[in-house]
């Protein structure tokens, strides 16, 4: 609480130049507030007018020291930038100042070590999350919370509520024509008791609009059934006795998250029939329907990170849910983790033309799924391990 006669804000410059890269780093702090504000300066910000960039420093400097500032300041709990503008004589600048929230580690640290004698000292950045962090580790954590409170601004959204065109649960599905079985047949007909049929479970045809105002039609997964839902038909894995189901309360249903899964084995080594153990690396691919808001999130960070020229928001998102895989007989990890795609983050949103059903073949809107009306998320897992194993040899 700040006393009633306290400043709004207070303001205070502090520049420095980069002699490795010949840059003015302006940083920016409202002592008020704690907000901080960062922006790196090159010969091309500047007019052609024959002046170096030193010398553009020492000007820089001087309007910043005697001149006069005016200052747009965003909403305190914004990460939007910081408007500037100095004028000293006959020098006048105007800038955009980003959030220092939203520089990514390497900016950081080229920017928070620096004095005129371009000294910097790699332990002040021990605290900093990490660049590519792994999913699930405290230093992405702290990545994505960057990311969420971005998604999470709503002040000049567009919100409109989302349409349901169709409604399609697993059991009333077909298996597609393109993954039949010549010799399983039972393979090739919905089981509606049981939840691990080749179809790509409950979903809902929906026309949404993004935080822009692009209007999009595509398949989601249901995450709650509708109050109309019959439960007694419900895919389910639970015991079917029917004095077991007197004793046990009845669960509300929750819909199945279906994950499409490859496996590539790399190599096998190090097979030891004694100690009944070998090493094996091996790489998991999974795809699946992202929900309506994890789809929604995605094209937000990643519009924002064009907008922003910050690439880094879009490569620091992530889902709110995800694969989670553990090994039982595993004895050793050697490692394990996410692949990483340039530009594009550990979960890459995509577009498959032949899921399902051929390039060219066409379903009516809204009466089957249809991979042409969908995205997926994919994922890579990199895994080497060493496991445990009975070696009949």
């Amino acid at each position: 609480q700040l006393p009633h006669d306290a400043p709004i804000h207070d303001t205070m410059f502090d520049l420095n130049f980069d002699r490795a890269t010949n840059e003015i780093i302006v940083d920016i702090k409202d002592a008020v507030t704690g907000k901080s504000w960062s922006l790196r300066l090159s010969d091309d910000d500047f007019d052609d007018n024959g002046r170096t960039i030193r010398q553009e420093y020492n000007a820089l400097a001087d309007a910043v020291q005697h001149g006069v500032y005016t200052c747009s300041y965003p909403p305190n709990r914004s990460l939007s930038p910081l408007q500037v503008s100095l004028s000293h004589g006959p020098n006048a600048y105007t800038y955009t100042v980003p959030d220092a929230r939203l520089l990514t580690n390497v900016d950081r640290a080229r920017t928070d070590s620096y004095d005129d004698n371009y000294h910097r000292d790699d332990n002040e950045l021990s605290d900093e999350p990490k660049l590519h962090a792994q999913p699930g580790s405290v230093d992405k954590a702290k990545r994505l919370a960057v990311v969420n409170e971005i998604v999470a601004m709503d002040v000049d959204d567009v919100h409109k509520e989302t349409e349901v065109l169709a409604r399609i649960y697993d059991r009333d599905q077909q298996i597609p024509d393109k993954v039949l079985s010549p010799d399983d047949h039972a393979s090739n007909v919905v089981d509606p008791t049981w939840k691990y049929n080749i179809t790509v479970g409950d979903i809902e045809l929906r026309r949404i609009w993004h935080y822009d105002g692009k209007e999009e039609t595509l398949w989601f997964p249901i995450e709650q059934y509708p109050d109309d839902y019959d439960e007694d038909t419900k895919i389910s894995t639970e015991r079917t006795d029917s004095k077991k189901r007197k004793k046990t309360k009845k669960k509300k249903a929750v819909p199945p998250r279906k994950v499409f899964v490859a496996l590539k084995i790399k190599r096998v080594s190090a097979v030891d029939n004694i100690r009944e153990s070998f090493r094996m690396r091996f790489h998991f691919y999974f795809n699946w329907l992202p929900t309506e808001s994890d789809y929604k999130a995605w094209y937000k960070a990643k519009c924002e990170s064009e907008k922003r020229n910050n690439p880094q928001l879009l490569m620091d998102w992530e889902p709110k849910w995800y694969p989670h895989l553990e090994f039982q007989n595993m004895i050793q990890q050697h490692a394990q983790g996410w692949e990483l795609y340039p530009e594009e983050g550990h979960f890459r949103m995509q577009h498959f033309s032949d899921f399902g059903k051929e390039k060219d073949e066409v379903v009516p809107l809204g009466q089957a799924f249809d991979c042409d009306k969908a995205m997926f998320i994919r994922a890579k897992l990199e895994c080497e391990m060493t496991f445990a194993e009975e070696l009949e040899l």
